[in-house]
């Protein structure tokens, strides 16, 4: 856990989503379509991790999902891919990389770390970054998703039907649940797709498990919302000037300030936030895996909060 520069994104590709680093949208699904997603999950197997990999995940193929779906995850991906803001988000993809969590309130949250693609070949380690990943909570339960960039960092209450995507580079993890939620016991059960512009090697090819037309009906009945519904949540903040942090006041750095753009904003990010704080601010909740108390209002009346701060830091001790 260090204050430090990051690294520079893995591609220009990185660099043109910084502009929006993750946006997130609700209802894409709806409960009935989330109850037979959770379903199909609770009876489909492991993916198993391949000789010469570190990865356990299955594949989709963009093409085959929409042609000759194998399941329901297959389903979920050609309905994504059919909406124009989802679309408009990633360009052209091969397909998806998917793997669920399934937690409760004995288990730990997710450490921070970045999705990664590991491969072993002629001696060597290939690591490469997905072109964006991305969240379908499943559950209203359980702590936050919290994303890092450079300078600022975003909070995502998990909401059954809400559906998250995010730059594949960026730091992120899972929050201990809020106070307010910590009363009763929870299941956090959320699918993980990560979208590739080319496959990467070693991902199990998708199950064939038998699905039903009302199941399918109830992933694509969504397919006539207006589009445009993503919402920015998370910009990356250059570090404020000099001049600029001597001008902040007292009171503007004493609480983060957050952004609430409108419920059907188009995909475009967020406002960055006037004033930021220094890293050291909010640094040993993030250490604890915790909301910082300031985030926790924006947070609980939007589904999300964000904060920005004037130094570049880095959560991870990332290999050299």
């Amino acid at each position: 856990f260090t204050l430090r520069n990051m690294p520079a994104p893995a591609s220009p590709e990185m660099v043109s989503l910084r502009d929006a680093a993750a946006v997130f949208a609700d209802d894409v699904i709806d409960g009935t379509a989330a109850e037979a997603l959770t379903r199909f999950l609770s009876t489909c197997p492991e993916p198993e991790v391949q000789p010469q990999g570190l990865t356990a995940s299955y594949w989709s193929s963009a093409e085959e999902a929409r042609t000759s779906p194998r399941n329901l995850v297959d389903i979920l991906v050609a309905s994504l891919l059919d909406r124009e803001d989802v679309r408009d988000r990633l360009g052209k993809v091969e397909g998806a990389e998917w793997w669920w969590q399934d937690t409760d309130q004995d288990d730990p949250p997710k450490v921070y770390h970045t999705d990664s693609n590991v491969w072993f070949e002629d001696g060597q380690s290939i690591k490469q970054h997905p072109y964006s990943g991305s969240v379908m909570y499943l559950s209203d339960e359980g702590g936050p998703t919290i994303l890092f960039t450079e300078t600022a960092a975003c909070a995502i209450l998990p909401k059954r039907g809400r559906y998250m995507l995010f730059q594949g580079d960026l730091p992120h993890g899972v929050l201990h649940p809020l106070e307010e939620h910590t009363s009763a016991p929870f299941s956090r059960l959320t699918l993980l797709l990560n979208w590739w512009r080319e496959r990467p090697p070693g991902l199990s090819e998708a199950p064939e498990i038998p699905f039903d037309s009302r199941e399918v009906e109830s992933i694509r009945g969504r397919d006539e919302q207006p589009s445009q519904l993503l919402r920015g949540c998370l910009q990356p903040t250059p570090a404020a000037s000099a001049s600029a942090a001597a001008t902040a006041t007292a009171a503007a750095s004493a609480a983060p300030t957050t952004t609430t753009p409108a419920t059907t904003a188009p995909i475009a990010a967020s406002s960055s936030a006037a004033a930021s704080l220094p890293f050291e601010a909010h640094a040993e909740a993030w250490k604890r895996q915790t909301l910082p108390q300031g985030m926790v209002p924006s947070i609980l009346s939007n589904g999300f909060a964000t904060t920005s701060y004037r130094d570049a830091f880095d959560l991870l001790e990332r290999e050299q």
